[in-house]
């Protein structure tokens, strides 16, 4: 952040501090304290907050999508004209399988967020023109379902490639011949 925009940030925030707890059958009853800028109680009730978080969750859902189930981590193109269609590209492909798994669900007669994202994906990759819609798989649900964020296999030990790949190949054609 420049100084410009950093200067123009107010001194302090007013935030509430709501705390709650929930109950579990057979275990410990959980303390939860959530810091939040929505001020007003009357408003924002623990059921409205509750649903925000609950669309909130949805659209990190969404992005991981983007970004994990779609390759998007890494844009390959430099030019931002090259960057924009990139991203048009994967807005494409997302919003299809959204339009897909809306279909079935409907047919299906559950959420939409239930069918896997991956299943339509990948039915969508090998599917021909017109072909009928199979019965995707329905995930289950699964309220106290908590998954780490780790990496499951560790990277390779190579250094990154800062340079442009011949420059390497001459380094190592110097060094083949120097030995």
């Amino acid at each position: 952040m420049t100084q410009e925009p950093y200067d123009q940030l107010p001194e302090s925030i007013l935030v509430r501090e709501v705390r709650f707890r929930i109950p579990d059958r057979g275990g410990r009853t959980q303390e939860i304290t959530r810091v939040t800028t929505l001020l007003d109680p009357a408003k924002y009730t623990p059921w409205r907050r509750a649903r925000l978080l609950k669309v909130r969750w949805q659209a990190e859902q969404d992005l991981r999508h983007l970004k994990t189930t779609l390759k998007m981590e890494v844009l390959q193109c430099r030019s931002s004209e090259g960057v924009r269609k990139e991203l048009a590209a994967y807005a494409l492909v997302y919003n299809r399988v959204c339009l897909v798994r809306e279909k079935a669900a409907r047919r299906q007669r559950v959420q939409p967020r239930r069918l896997s994202f991956v299943n339509v994906l990948r039915w969508l990759q090998w599917a021909g023109p017109g072909a009928d819609l199979p019965k995707f798989t329905v995930n289950p649900l699964r309220p106290k379902r908590h998954e780490p964020r780790v990496v499951k296999r560790r990277p390779k030990a190579y250094d990154l490639m800062t340079q442009p790949r011949a420059q390497y190949k001459k380094v190592l054609l110097l060094r083949t011949e120097n030995a």
